[in-house]
């Protein structure tokens, strides 16, 4: 499983009503941009999150944390970035990295779970 902490840089409304698009710095040359629903939104900018991306279903709390299932859909590198492309049943997760062991944890449509616990705001 990869597990990431991250702080919410941007969020900012989508031209799909009721859809944000989440930007989280994880730091060492990581990021998450993500499609998020307004009625499951459960952070908002300036929030420290825990993020796990894993091929099984990881431990919860419900109607606390996010929790989705979908699939790699697509790996590509530009400009020396990699990307790794996840839908969750149409909602876009994008995790660009410069690490390898990140980009080569996953392959083209293996199903994941993506769990997010927000663990409060930064100073």
């Amino acid at each position: 499983a990869l597990k990431l902490e991250g702080i919410v840089r941007n969020l900012e409304r989508s031209r799909i009503p009721s859809i944000y698009i989440a930007t989280i710095d994880c730091g060492n040359d990581t990021r998450i941009i993500m499609d998020i629903h307004k009625r499951v939104k459960m952070f908002d900018i300036g929030d420290r999150l825990s993020i796990t991306i894993s091929t099984s279903i990881p431990q919860y709390k419900k109607s606390k944390d996010f929790l989705a299932r979908g699939y790699v859909y697509s790996k590509k590198v530009v400009n020396n970035i990699k990307k790794l492309l996840i839908s969750l049943w149409g909602f876009l997760v994008i995790i660009e990295t410069k690490k390898d062991v990140i980009y080569n944890m996953f392959n083209y449509m293996d199903e994941v779970y993506l769990h997010i616990r927000n663990l409060g705001r930064t100073l």
